[in-house]
C-alpha cells in the first residue's frame, strides 16, 4: 500500500505575509517526498467557494518542502488565478496531482480576463490528473500559462504535464510570455485540449523543446499555434477545429514534426509555415472547407521546407507565392484523395511585380491518388523528382504554372489554381521544358521566306477510344486519337488538347498531348468527364482539336535552331505567336523554336 510506511507530521506553514496568523496544515511524507491535501489548507472544493486563497496557500507550502498538491476527486473554483511557482534557484520539485481530469477540476469563475493557473519560474515540475475549465463564457481567460519573473532566458523547465484537460479558454495553454519569459523541455502525455479559441500558444522566442505523445484535440478554433522553436507531436487526433489543428503564424521559426496523427473535419489541417516542417503517417479526413485545401503553406514565411509522406491525405496542399521566400516541399509515398491531376496548388496572391527572388522547388513522387466518393477506385499519379517556381506576377519565371482553365466543367471538383504539373516536360520530350520553356517544330511551306508560327493550331483528328467504359486501351486515363501523317511532331508533347464535342453531352474533352505514337498516332490523357468518372463515350466520327493555347506570358526570349544552310530569324512575338524570316525565297527548312522562360 503507498502510504503504509507514511510518517503523518503535523507541519507548521507561514501565509504570506498579509496572514495575521499561521496555517498548520497536514503533509504526509511517501516515497514520492511531499503530499499536501488541498482540502488541508481549508478549500472546500463544492464547485461553488472561491477557494483561491486556500489553493495558494497549498501552492506555497509545496514550494518550500518541494511537495505535490494533492486534489480531491472534486471541483476546486477559483475566482482570481493561483501561482504555483518554484523557489529562488528552482532546485525544489513542486507538483499537482487529481485523481482524473474526468473528476479533479480546477475551475475558473471570475472576470473574463487573466489567468487560473500559473506556472512560475519551477524546474522539475509535474501536472497529473487535472482538468482546468472555464466557469465562464467560452474564449475568455488564459486557462494555463507557463512563464517566470524575470525578463530573459528559459523561466520555467524539465517539466511533464500528464493526464491533464484544458476547456473553454481564450487561451488553453500559453507557453512562454513575450518579452524573455520563456518556458522550455516541456513533456506533454495525453494532453486533452477542447472548445478553446486556441488550444495551445508558444509564446516567447526562447521558448524551446516542447514533445507532446497522445495530443488530443476537439472543436477549439485552432489547436495548436506554433510561434517558436521546436514542436515534436507523437500521436493523437483533432476533430473540428474551426480555423486548423495546427497552425504557424507569420514568420514562425524552428521545426515542427507531426507524426502518427489523425484529423477529421477541421477547417484545415495546418495553416502558415515553419522553416523545418515534417508530416508523417497522418490520416487527414475531408476537410470541412469547400476548397478541401487540408495543408495551407501560405504564411509570411521567408524560407521554409516541408516534408509530407506516407499519410492519407483527403485534399490538397497548397503552396504560397510569398514575395522574397524559398521553399522547398516533397510529398512521397501518400495516398491522396483528389479530383485533381494533382493534389496541389498554387496561391500567387503573395507574390509581387517583377519579383524573380522568390523561389519554390519540390519533389512529388510515389504517391496515389484516390477519387472523392470512390474510395475503391485508385491510380498512381505521375511523379516529378523535380518542380521549380521562380514567382511574380508581371514577369514571372514559372517552372509550373496555374492552369486558370476557362474550359473546366462544373463538377471537376478541381480548384482554378492547381498546378499544371503536365506542363512540366524534359526538353528531349518536347512541349513544356524544366522552367516551361515551350519547343514547337515547324518547316517552311517552300514557298515564301516569311512564315507564321502560331502557339494555337487546330487539326483535324479521329477518336477511337475514350476512358471510364472498360475499353481494352483504358490505361490509367491515356487514350490514343488517329491524325493525319505528319501532322504532329514531338514538339507537341505537352501540349494542351481540346477536342470540340465528342465527351458526354456534347461537351469538349479536354486534354494534355503524352506521347508520338507514329505518324498516325498520338496517345492523349484527358480530365475526367465528371466526379464519377463516366462522361466519356467511344467513337470513331473525327472531330476538330486545337493543340497549343495562347501564352500570355511568354514573352521570352526564342532560340531557333534549323537543319538548312540559309539565316533565319525571328520577329514579331506575342502572346499568340511569332514570325520566322529565312534567307532562302522558297525555304523548305525544318526549324526547332526553344521560347526560353
Amino acid at each position: 500500500m503507498r502510504h503504509s510506511f507514511a510518517l503523518l507530521l503535523v507541519v507548521a506553514l507561514v501565509t504570506r505575509a498579509s496572514t495575521a496568523a499561521p496555517i498548520t496544515a497536514q503533509a504526509v511524507a511517501t516515497a514520492d517526498g511531499w503530499e499536501l491535501p488541498v482540502v488541508s489548507f481549508g478549500a472546500k472544493c463544492d464547485g461553488q467557494t472561491n477557494d483561491a486563497a486556500a489553493i495558494q496557500r497549498a501552492f506555497d507550502a509545496a514550494k518550500r518542502i518541494s511537495g505535490t498538491v494533492v486534489w480531491p476527486a472534486r471541483t476546486c473554483a477559483v475566482g482570481t488565478g493561483v501561482t504555483l511557482g518554484g523557489d529562488r534557484d528552482r532546485s525544489n520539485f513542486v507538483g499537482i496531482r487529481g485523481a482524473t481530469p474526468n473528476n479533479s477540476v480546477l475551475k475558473w469563475t471570475g472576470a473574463p480576463d487573466g489567468v487560473a493557473l500559473t506556472i512560475s519560474h519551477n524546474k522539475y515540475f509535474k501536472i497529473e490528473g487535472l482538468a482546468v475549465v472555464n466557469g465562464g463564457a467560452r474564449g475568455t481567460t488564459q486557462g494555463v500559462q507557463l512563464t517566470g519573473p524575470l525578463t530573459v532566458g528559459t523561466q520555467t523547465l524539465a517539466g511533464q504535464f500528464e493526464r491533464v484537460s484544458v476547456s473553454g479558454f481564450n487561451i488553453g495553454v500559453q507557453i512562454g510570455v513575450a518579452g524573455g519569459r520563456a518556458a522550455s523541455e516541456i513533456q506533454w502525455t495525453m494532453l486533452s485540449l477542447n472548445n478553446n479559441d486556441i488550444g495551445l500558444r508558444t509564446g516567447d522566442m526562447n521558448t524551446l523543446d516542447h514533445q507532446f505523445h497522445m495530443l488530443l484535440c476537439g472543436n477549439n478554433g485552432i489547436c495548436v499555434q506554433h510561434l517558436t522553436g521546436e514542436l515534436w507531436v507523437d500521436g493523437g487526433s483533432a476533430s473540428f477545429d474551426t480555423k486548423a489543428d495546427f497552425d504557424f503564424p507569420g514568420n514562425a521559426f524552428g521545426i515542427a514534426t507531426i507524426r502518427n496523427f489523425r484529423s477529421e473535419s477541421a477547417n484545415r489541417f495546418i495553416t502558415g509555415a515553419v522553416p523545418n516542417l515534417t508530416v508523417e503517417s497522418v490520416s487527414v479526413n475531408p476537410s470541412s472547407n469547400a476548397d478541401r485545401v487540408v495543408i495551407d503553406l501560405t504564411a509570411g514565411q521567408g524560407n521554409y521546407l516541408t516534408s509530407i509522406r506516407q499519410s492519407d491525405l483527403w485534399g490538397y496542399v497548397r503552396i504560397a507565392a510569398v514575395s522574397g521566400a524559398t521553399g522547398a516541399i516533397v510529398m512521397e509515398n501518400n495516398r491522396v484523395q483528389s479530383n485533381g491531376e494533382l493534389p496541389l496548388t498554387y496561391d500567387a496572391a503573395g507574390s509581387a511585380s517583377g519579383n524573380r527572388t522568390g523561389n519554390i522547388s519540390g519533389r512529388f513522387v510515389n504517391n496515389i491518388r484516390a477519387v472523392y466518393g470512390q474510395a475503391n477506385r485508385e491510380s498512381r499519379f505521375d511523379d516529378y523528382p523535380f518542380f521549380n517556381i521562380q514567382h511574380g506576377s508581371a514577369d514571372p519565371l514559372v517552372a509550373v504554372r496555374r492552369a486558370n482553365d476557362p474550359d473546366r466543367r462544373a463538377g471537376d471538383g478541381q480548384p482554378v489554381d492547381r498546378l499544371q504539373f503536365n506542363r512540366v516536360k524534359t526538353i528531349a520530350e518536347g512541349g513544356y521544358a524544366d522552367g516551361r520553356n515551350l519547343r514547337m517544330v515547324f518547316q517552311f511551306p517552300g514557298n515564301a521566306a516569311t512564315a507564321t508560327v502560331p502557339f494555337v493550331r487546330q487539326e483535324t483528328v479521329g477518336v477511337t477510344a475514350w476512358r471510364h467504359d472498360g475499353q481494352a486501351n483504358d490505361r490509367l486515363g491515356y487514350d490514343t486519337i488517329t491524325v493525319a501523317a505528319g501532322r504532329f511532331t514531338q514538339g507537341d508533347v505537352g501540349k494542351r488538347i481540346v477536342i470540340a464535342g465528342v465527351c458526354g453531352g456534347g461537351t469538349d474533352c479536354v486534354g494534355v498531348i503524352k506521347a508520338i505514337t507514329d505518324a498516325t498516332h498520338v496517345v492523349v490523357q484527358f480530365k475526367s468527364g465528371n466526379v464519377n468518372g463516366n462522361g466519356f463515350a467511344v467513337t470513331n466520327s473525327s472531330a476538330q482539336a486545337t493543340i497549343g493555347e495562347d501564352e500570355p506570358d511568354a514573352l521570352y526570349l526564342p532560340v531557333v535552331s534549323c537543319n538548312a544552310q540559309e539565316t533565319v530569324s525571328w520577329s514579331n512575338l506575342s502572346a499568340t505567336g511569332l514570325t520566322l524570316t529565312s534567307s532562302n525565297p522558297a525555304s523548305r527548312a525544318t526549324c526547332v523554336i526553344l521560347l526560353v522562360r
